[in-house]
């Protein structure tokens, strides 16, 4: 159990004994004081309401925490799972019971409140129908575990410009925070990234356990793709300790009819240098087709 959460059930404590010894001032010493100052009397009843609305919304403001720093650990433990965007949820009802609570200390009818509250549920879901669509897919997307913080991870996608690859640093309800390798930290929409996104875990690639990234790379078709191969693999060896590139192969991947396109499979020792292989990769096979083009010239 650490510090913080050992803190967080002190505050428990410390809030239920609060309102214990708010009840006894109230029903031993405000009569008490009325019969002194009587005026007094008028406001006994706000004074409760006051009281017990600190009481119940404070309990709930540190159960809330409590939660919130269980299902961190529970996440950081799991491997896999991610339950954070269970705390949403959760933080959602425990307000939700603390209002109906307030609500029917104060004497209100929750039966018309329910009713009232589904009708004007109906009409605020219609008007934000996009938003609530945005969250749901937030909360399944935190609590699948597809994307967790830590992990080095590629999103590709048609709504982007480019492929977004870097370190996830954040799964909120609404959007996912990566810091990409270009040191930029961008904010990409969790409606963005269920069902229109191709997301790919770096992490093993990372760890060279398994999986490679590739790169494709296409030249006209007046220089021998072969040749290209040949001499920019020698290339490209000679850069490999420098740019942290592990291992590499290179395949003839398709032709049109003005373009050979050639793709380099390779594994890297971390995210930090990524752009630097991709960089060299394409430096080297950009090198041996102009010397190819150029043997054949002569």
């Amino acid at each position: 159990m650490t510090s913080s959460f050992r803190r967080g059930i002190v505050k428990v404590i410390a809030v239920m004994v609060t309102g214990i010894l708010a009840g006894i001032f109230l029903e031993l010493f405000f009569p008490y004081l009325g019969s002194l100052y009587p005026p007094i009397n008028t406001y006994t009843q706000y004074i409760r309401d006051a009281i017990f609305a600190i009481l119940i919304f404070g309990f709930t403001v540190i159960i809330s925490k409590l939660i919130r720093e269980l299902l961190e650990r529970l996440s950081q433990k799991s491997g896999g799972r991610n339950f954070r965007g269970t705390y949403v949820v959760m933080r959602a009802f425990l307000y939700g019971v603390a209002i109906l609570l307030f609500l029917s200390y104060l004497g209100v009818s929750l039966t018309g409140a329910l009713i009232g509250g589904t009708v004007g549920g109906l009409i605020i879901s219609f008007a934000l129908q996009n938003t609530i669509s945005g969250i749901l897919m937030g909360l399944m997307l935190a609590s699948a575990g597809i994307v967790k913080p830590g992990d080095p991870i590629s999103f590709h996608s048609w709504l982007f410009d480019s492929p977004v690859i870097g370190v996830v640093k954040d799964v909120k309800i609404l959007t996912v925070e990566v810091e990409t390798i270009n040191g930029n930290v961008v904010e990409l929409p969790t409606s963005a990234l269920m069902g229109q996104t191709q997301i790919t875990n770096l992490r093993d690639l990372e760890n060279r356990k398994n999986g490679a990234f590739s790169v494709t790379l296409g030249f006209p078709v007046d220089a021998d793709p072969a040749h290209i191969m040949e001499i920019g693999s020698d290339n490209l060896r000679r850069s490999m300790e420098e740019i942290g590139l592990i291992k590499f192969d290179v395949f003839f991947f398709s032709k049109t009819f003005n373009t050979n396109s050639l793709k380099v499979v390779f594994t890297f020792k971390s995210m930090a240098h990524l752009n630097a292989c991709i960089s060299t990769i394409h430096l080297s096979f950009e090198k041996a087709y102009q010397t190819v083009k150029k043997q054949k010239n002569n």
